[in-house]
């Protein structure tokens, strides 16, 4: 009995604790005293949550006391306020200074504006989103990374260099944007090293290269190349080794093999007509070699006679096989393309000069059989 007593005796005094709970309404204000819209309010414990209206305001219920509450916005530094009796939910957050510098693109022509002024869409990369999974390609190395890029591969047998259209095709001959390296004017990105590039900016559509004329009608590509970064003599060595395979192949079927009917043909010797050798294939099945189709006799593992078992100068001469279906064929045709990208720089910055070079080396073995690429 005195053990219950004093069981009851501590849950009357755990009572007041777990029921110490209040609902909060309050509002959001910046430095300035107007309402931050959207800002998010959470618990620290992340079990409950909410966003303010339009006028700054919010509501959270069931809130216990000693709480610890998340309020974040947008530009805004974030703040922690625990929950205490008879506190005033009027929030002031402070802008985060760093987060609201002012974003300066390259335009036309090399000439560096904030991008709050060009009157047209643009969008930058930095090298280390260029670069973060080497390409050799540079327009396969921005695909995904560009709003409204569309991206045509290019030919894995002869490793061409892919091509991008932005925002859609705008002509007949479906045309590519420009590409400019430090004012100089290239029509295709073969030529460019992704390893040489500091930053990229993309104009998009012919209100963004005006300057250019007709030749950026579909867009440009504005690229600002590595420069010594800082004096002395610098020394950067970058090596990357990737591997790629055949990902997606049609769909074959594998029931029926070549020919033009479901009926074998079967080989009758006959001394007056045949050669000699041709005597141990009498009997053998055979179909219709010169039919490309698919429309021949079930593979189920009938013995039958290959094209090639009727050459006297083959190995097989003569050997019947099972008519069984291959359905990695196709796939073990191609191999596994090894690429191996070396790029060495020299840079030396002064008072009065900057300068850098770069010597970068591509080997690559394709996908194809006897396909291979040697660049510099």
């Amino acid at each position: 009995m005195r053990k219950i007593l004093l069981l009851m005796q501590a849950l009357l005094l755990l009572t007041p604790a777990l029921f110490a709970q209040k609902n909060i309404s309050g509002k959001i204000l910046d430095d300035q005293g107007s309402p931050i819209p959207f800002a998010s309010i959470t618990l620290k414990d992340k079990s409950k949550g909410a966003i303010t209206d339009a006028e700054g305001n919010f509501s959270l219920p069931n809130i216990p006391d000693g709480s610890v509450i998340i309020v974040t916005s947008q530009g805004y530094l974030s703040k922690q306020i625990t929950v205490s009796t008879g506190m005033n939910w009027i929030i002031s957050m402070q802008p985060a200074v760093n987060q609201l510098k002012e974003v300066v693109v390259t335009t036309a022509l090399g000439v560096s504006r904030s991008k709050k002024t060009v009157g047209y869409a643009t969008q930058q990369l930095g090298t280390e989103k260029i670069s973060q999974t080497k390409v050799a390609d540079l327009n396969t190395a921005i695909a995904g990374k560009i709003a409204g890029l569309q991206i045509r591969g290019g030919s894995g047998a002869k490793f061409g260099t892919s091509t991008i259209h932005l925002r859609g095709i705008n002509t007949l001959s479906g045309a590519s944007p420009i590409y400019v390296v430090d004012g100089v004017i290239l029509t295709n990105a073969s030529g460019i090293n992704p390893d040489d590039i500091e930053s990229l900016n993309v104009l998009k559509g012919p209100a963004a290269t005006a300057l250019y004329g007709q030749r950026g009608s579909e867009g440009a590509v504005i690229i600002t190349s590595k420069k010594a970064a800082k004096k002395g003599i610098g020394v950067d060595i970058n090596h990357t080794t990737t591997f790629e395979n055949v990902y997606v192949l049609p769909e074959y079927q594998n029931e029926y093999g070549g020919g033009s009917g479901q009926d074998w043909l079967t080989f009758h010797y006959d001394p007056a007509i045949h050669p000699a050798n041709l005597s141990v294939l009498d009997g053998a099945k055979y179909y219709r070699y010169d039919v490309d189709e698919s429309w021949g006799p079930k593979m189920d593992g009938t013995l039958y006679a290959p094209w090639y078992a009727w050459d006297a100068s083959d190995v097989d001469f003569g050997k019947q096989k099972p008519f069984n279906p291959q359905p990695n064929n196709v796939r073990d045709f191609y191999n596994a393309g090894i690429g191996n990208n070396t790029t060495v720089a020299l840079s030396k910055a002064t008072a009065v000069s900057n300068m850098r070079l770069s010597f970068t080396n591509l080997t690559r073995t394709g996908v194809i059989p006897n396909s291979k690429q040697q660049k510099n």
